[in-house]
This record gives structure tokens, sequence and C-alpha cells, in this order.
């Protein structure tokens, strides 16, 4: 049932953003829930999700409420299909919730661009699916040019599934290419707790011969399926394109999965399954339930249409679904590195190059706003210098650094942190694809997940105790992959946990000779094959800095040590945010050590903490004081860089020195060589960070 209102909506009058103007829906909120009380469904459905959304309170809805169809869209204008987006608001506070529209394929409000929605096909075993996925791979290629390379002439992975040239074809094939140029599809997937299939060396042979369809896991029957539907004859799966018992040709390819995916033509993601035991194409989508009211316009006179409104909707600048794929590790670089990415999601079809992003359910681009332009990762990712004509840059210049490869490296790199991988010797690894195409970016020198020419900014990384040390050597002390960091520990406390954390909100000191407290005279990583990018197997780090040991520390307040299970505090604050403080005293040292002591009490991370009351109950009796027995002997502090916080004008009370934590590696006084065991944020106040403090020769291993 709708009322009469809503039965009335002028399309014609909606159709703009709020600035401009807008569709009277009704006169004020207590009409709008008196409505649903009668049994309207759609005002039901408004006033049930403005009491979901927590920034729309009814007190707030004052005269009476509007709608707009309208989606923040700044793209092209050639490609603007309409809007799949409804807002209903009062006007006065521009307050109101969000919901989902839609129409069907050749109804007028589609035709005349006002309505871009669309219902999702029933599973993605479709012709418009793959006809959708057609039209969108065909439209990168002809126009996306400058930002989403293609070369049909590159060289083929050393081996490729050949999956034929028939839709009916039995078998496929494991297929040595031996240099052979062309194109191919990569799968990116889940693997899954075990591997159901997979090419070693005994079996290599067999393989070239033949693998009958049956035998295959569903996930890369799929992707075989959907690569001959898209007209493409090879396939790369890394599980049976490298052999799974030899180290060595692990260790080649790996180190060419750079090529594998961003030369690849595309990159069949399967988002939805956990792993190859499972499908993506015939899984039955979830039905949105929707309402459908007539679409009133001028033009719709001789023509009826209605349009869907749905509670199901996609918000500019909101995090995407998080999926089984998006949460592993190796995964990151296989979406960033591909110039289109084809993602087969729970509720429907989702294609993303470097420049757009289309879904099924949407035909007008997606990521022509300001704030999914700010919160991608991947958009012009190859292809930087095509990012420096986007019209975001021209309305904010400050953003250029968005796609400036090094700044580009630590947003990578904060989410990387967050995924999860099976092997945490895989850590370096799994990332190696991106560090190399920073490097042919920018020609800079990469030590060990750090970059030589930015030394200083990549030695601050953060833990609070989260790491463990690796069984066995992978980096060196000063480098994070030479733990083992286990990141979703104290995640219910600290749900903003990044390994620099600290970064985003310190300036550098712009004084050049203020900065830089520490010369760098020399950096050496030795790696297995003298590829910098391959397994490491030892790292020195000569630096000349300012030295203090940390028994000589003289402020006034205790030391304070972050660690996972408790709030940290920073110098940063002047308030505090979820899981962070700000410091008791503008002299407090804040130490951050890698690891945890055995024997220290921790506070478990499952425990329910649901409110800043709850912490700030905590506060006092979880704190950690320094204890020289429980934590590293012989500790001495080791200035890095010097940081201010933003506007404060150099003041001393706002600035510190970024320092690590470190211990002789032996009981030889005249020894240089030293372990990293943390960081500390070492006030520059009351002559604490200079006075005292001896300039020193070292070397970190």
């Amino acid at each position: 049932m709708l009322c009469t209102v809503c039965q009335q909506i002028d399309f014609d009058a909606a159709n703009c953003s709020p600035e401009i103007g807008g569709a009277v829906h009704q006169p004020s909120f207590r009409d709008l829930t008196l409505s649903a009380s009668n049994g309207c469904t759609l005002c039901h459905l408004i006033e049930s999700k403005i009491f979901e959304t927590a920034n729309s309170k009814p007190s707030t809805f004052e005269g009476p409420i509007f709608c707009n169809v309208w989606n923040w869209y700044e793209g092209p204008a050639e490609d603007y299909k309409g809007s799949s987006t409804i807002a209903f608001y009062a006007k006065k506070s521009m307050s109101g919730t969000v919901l989902g529209i839609a129409a069907d394929e050749d109804s007028v409000p589609a035709i005349t661009k006002v309505i871009s929605g669309r219902k999702a096909q029933l599973t993605a075993n479709s012709e418009p699916c793959f006809n959708l996925a057609t039209q969108w791979i065909n439209n990168c290629l002809s126009k996306h040019s400058s930002s989403c390379p293609f070369d049909a002439t590159a060289s083929l992975p050393t081996r490729v599934i050949d999956v034929g040239l028939d839709m009916d074809t039995p078998q496929v094939r494991v297929f040595e290419t031996k240099g052979l140029q062309g194109t191919w599809v990569a799968l990116s997937h889940c693997w899954g707790r075990l591997a159901r299939l997979v090419t070693e060396t005994s079996n290599l042979h067999e393989r070239t011969q033949g693998i009958a369809l049956p035998d295959l896991p569903k996930t890369f029957l799929d992707a075989i399926n959907v690569t001959r539907k898209l007209g493409h004859r090879y396939l790369w799966i890394d599980s049976l394109c490298i052999l799974q018992d030899s180290h060595q040709d692990w260790v080649d390819e790996s180190s060419r999965m750079q090529d594998y995916y961003s030369k690849a033509v595309l990159t069949i993601a399967s988002d939805l399954a956990t792993g190859d035991h499972e499908g993506f194409l015939d899984n039955t989508r979830p039905e949105r339930t929707s309402i459908s009211i007539p679409f009133n316009s001028k033009v719709a006179l001789t023509s009826r249409s209605n349009v869907y409104i749905s509670k199901d909707v996609k918000i500019p600048g909101t995090d995407p679904d998080v999926t089984p794929l998006s949460i592993r590790g190796w995964t990151l670089q296989e979406d960033v590195l591909s110039p289109r990415s084809l993602h087969y999601t729970t509720k429907e079809l989702i294609f993303e190059c470097q420049q757009s992003r289309f879904v099924e359910t949407d035909l007008t681009p997606q990521g022509f706003n300001d704030a999914d332009q700010m919160r991608s990762i991947k958009r012009f990712f190859l292809r930087p210098n095509s990012g420096f004509n986007d019209p975001l840059l021209l309305k904010y210049p400050g953003y250029e650094a968005y796609y400036q490869p090094l700044s580009r490296w630590y947003r990578l790199f904060d989410n990387y942190c967050t995924r999860l991988l099976t092997f945490e010797s895989d850590r370096l690894a799994a990332i190696a694809g991106l560090a190399k195409e920073i490097q042919r970016q920018t020609n800079f020198s990469y030590k060990s997940g750090l970059w030589a020419e930015d030394i200083h900014t990549g030695l601050l990384w953060a833990v609070n105790g989260r790491g463990e040390r690796a069984e066995k050597y992978r980096a060196p002390s000063w480098s994070w992959a030479s733990l083992d960091i286990r990141f979703y520990w104290g995640i219910n406390i600290n749900p903003n946990f990044e390994l620099y954390m600290f970064m985003g909100n310190w300036d550098k000191d712009p004084n050049p000779e203020s900065c830089r407290r520490a010369d760098v005279l020399g950096c050496e990583v030795e790696t297995v094959n003298g590829d910098p990018f391959g397994p490491v197997v030892g790292g020195r780090l000569r630096l000349k800095g300012y030295m203090l040991p940390l028994v000589e520390w003289r402020g006034g307040t205790e030391i304070y040590i972050n660690v996972f299970w408790s709030s940290i505090r920073s110098h940063q604050l002047d308030g505090s945010v979820r899981g962070i403080k700000r410091v008791k005293a503008a002299d407090q040292l804040v130490c951050d050590f890698d690891l945890t002591p055995e024997e220290e009490e921790i506070f478990e991370s499952g425990d329910d903490v649901d409110s800043e009351e709850d912490l700030n109950e905590q506060e006092d009796s979880d704190e950690v004081e320094w204890r020289s027995d429980k934590y590293p002997p012989n500790v001495v502090l080791f200035q890095i860089q010097r940081y201010v916080r933003p506007g404060s004008e150099l003041v001393e009370e706002r600035a510190i020195f970024f320092s690590l934590l470190l211990e002789p590696t032996s009981q030889d006084s005249n020894s240089l060589d030293y372990r990293r065991v943390g960081i500390a944020e070492v006030p520059d106040i009351n002559g604490l960070g200079r006075d005292g403090w001896r300039k020193r020769e070292i070397v970190i291993i």
C-alpha cells in the first residue's frame, strides 16, 4: 500500500541536487510517521531507515521533507546514466536518509537517464552478466589507454592454462609458453584450507597432456567458463602454473607476479568463494526486497512506468564489503596491479579498472566523487601521471600526493597490514609485486620492505607489542618483516591500528637541518639471488646520530609503554579517539616495544570493551610501567626524525623526536652492533631531547 503522497512523487522536480531544489514529499516528520503507521510501505521504509541512521535523529527534522534523485556523480557527462540513489531529508537541517532506486531496462526512467539503478540477475551465470562484462572490458580498452595499459604483444607467463577455442572442449591443459606472446586472463582466488588440484614436478608432463574438466575444482571450472565466454584462450592460475613442490620455481615465478597481473587483459576475482571447492557463477544472489511506485514525469505521460525503491544502497565514500578475498594478503597486489578486474561477489558483478568502477546494479560508473576518489588505492596506480589530469586535482590541488608513488605505498601498506597470510614467511613476497611497481615509477632502492630514499620515515613503524620473533630469519630487525605481527590482537580496543599510524597526524619539521636527526652512512641488504625483492638473508643499516641510554631519561612524568591490550598514548592528540589517549604531560616519554614480555599480564582483546568509559576505567590499571627486568636491559634511544603537529608553528611543546629503541647485540662496549626492539616519542621540551644526548655511529642488524 502507498499513500497518496508517495504515489505522486514528482520525479521531474526530484531529479536534481539538493542544493538546487527537490520534490516535496511529506509536510513534516510527524506526517511521515503517521503515514507509516497507516500502512504506507514507502513511508515506513523511510522512517525505519532514519531511525537506523546514527546521524539522522527525528528531533532534527524540522519543516517539510524533500526527496532528490541524486548520486554525487562528477565524472564524464557522456557516461552518466542517471542515479541509483534517492534521498529523503529535511531541507532545513539537511538530515535524512538515502535509499536505493532501480528501473527496468527499457522503461522511461531508464531511457531518459533519470534512474541508473537496475535489479541484479539471479546468478552471475547469465547472458546479461557476460554481455555486461564484455561491454565494460571493451569500454576500458577503447577509452582508458592512458590509465589502464594493455599490450597484446606481451610475453605470456611461463605456464598458462590453455582453455581451448571451443566452449564445449571437455578438457584443458597446462601450456609451457617458451616466450610466446599473446593475451591472457589471470585468476585471483582463495585457495582454502586445502589446495585440491596443484601442479608439481612429478605431474607437470601429465598436466600438459590434459586435465579433464570434472577433475577441476569449482572455482577453476567457473574461471575457465568466464575466460571462454569472454573470448580468450589462456588463463593463469597460480596453483596450476607454478610448481608447488619446487622452491626455485616458486621464487622465480613469484618474482614475475607483477607482470602476470599488470599485463593480463583481465583478472577474474572470485570474491565470494572461501576456497577452490566453491564456485562463483551459479550462486543464487540474495533477493532484494523493493517497493514499486509510479514514475511521475511529463515524459512518462504516454507510457506508464514504475521504479523500485529498496533499503540496499551504496553511499559514496563507504568501505566496500568485506569478502573472503579482500582479507587475504596476496590478493592486494593481485587487485591493485590489475588494469581490469572482474569481481564476482555475493550480491552482484563488479568491474574495476584503474580509472572507473562499474557495478551490475548501477549503469552510471562509480568512483567519480570526492569521497570515493580520496579513498581509492587502485585508481591510476599503474599510470600515476594520468591521475594528475584528474578533475579531483583541479578541484583540490593539495591532493596531488594521493597519486605520488611513495604516498601511495604507505596507503597500500596500511591496507596490506590488515590482511591475513597462511604463512607469515610470505609477508615480504606477497607485497613484492607492488614494491616492484613503485620501484619502476620512482627508481628508488628497495631495502627489505623499506625505501632507502625515505628510510627515515620507513623506520618509524610501531606494533604496540604485537610482534613475535620469526622462527627463521627473514629480515633485519629494523624492517617490519623481521616479525610475525598479530595485526588483529587488541583490535576491539584500538580499531584504528596501523603500522605507520603516527605518521599521518604529524608534519615533518620543514627545516632540513633540524628534521633529520640521523645520517645514513650505509644500508646493505643481502638476498638469496641478488634480487632486491627476493628472500632476505641479511642486512645492515649504518647510522650516525644522537643516542641516550633509557635509564638516563630525565623526564618528570613516568615513562608510558604502549601495549595492544590497552589504549595507547601519543603526543599527537589534543583530545582522544577510540583506543588512543593523549599523554599525561608534555614531558612524557612514550615507548612502543615490538615484543611483549611473556610474563606480562595481557588484557585479552576478546574481552568486552564497549565504550570510551570502559577504556577510561582501565586507564590506570592497564598502564604498563617501565621495568628493566621485564623489557630488554641496556635499551638506548636513538633519534631518527623530528616532527611537529600541524599548525603548531614549531612551538617547542608540539614537537617530538621519533626515535628507535635499540639494544646492543653483545656485551662488548666497543661493539657498534644493535638490534631494534621498538620505537619512542621523545618530546622536544625543556632540553629533554637535546641535553646529554651523545652522537654515536651504530650499525643496526
